[in-house]
């Protein structure tokens, strides 16, 4: 390969790269470590009052459509929720102490549901 092709390679790779992010935080991704998956409907009979005996009046069926946020387990535990901005940071702090954050848009007005996915990490590479 010479040396003029690597480079336009390169390029192409960093562009295809950069456009990537760019839709990505234009649809409100959350950022690496976690991804929008899939939507869950939730459905859930829920009592709309008590009597003074303390028996349910009623239960009404309540149906929700969360969509659906997986974080690799190795994240932990959640330990903390920020607002920053229109957007709600998760705060998980992992095992080996840790502390690592997920970014979702509009927690306030969309339904989300956070699962972990049972990925393990790999390799830790530390930078200077």
């Amino acid at each position: 390969m010479t040396p003029k092709l690597i480079a336009i390679a390169a390029l192409a790779l960093a562009a295809g790269a950069l456009f990537t992010l760019a839709r990505a935080q234009d649809q409100g991704a959350p950022p690496a470590g976690a991804y929008y998956s899939h939507l869950t409907e939730e459905r859930t009979d829920i009592a709309v009052g008590v009597t003074r005996a303390g028996d349910y009046v009623s239960e009404k069926r309540r149906v929700e459509v969360r969509e659906s946020v997986i974080v690799p387990a190795h994240f932990g535990s959640l330990v903390g929720i920020t607002q920053a901005g229109a957007r709600t940071v998760l705060w998980f702090q992992g095992e080996g102490g840790a502390i690592r954050n997920v970014s979702v848009a509009d927690a306030d007005s969309r339904l989300y549901r956070i699962e972990p996915n049972g990925s393990r990490l790999v390799e830790e590479i530390r930078y200077p």
